[in-house]
């Protein structure tokens, strides 16, 4: 996923997907996601900040 944003509210952000994610496939698939622990802590995130045609190459390269 790449976004534009302070990494301090991308991280909150992030974390509640994940949260409520787990939440949502544990009330869908009760036998196979138990809820808590469905995913792992923490995310990793990389600045790229005045490097717009690297993004840009990524997304197109990735597609």
């Amino acid at each position: 996923m790449l976004v534009y944003s302070n990494i301090n509210v991308i991280i909150q952000q992030i974390s509640r997907l994940k949260s409520r994610t787990a939440t949502l496939l544990h009330f869908e698939y009760p036998d196979k996601f138990s809820g808590k622990g469905t995913w792992g802590k923490g995310i990793w995130y990389s600045n790229i900040l005045n490097k717009e045609e690297l993004a840009i190459a990524m997304i197109k390269n990735n597609g």
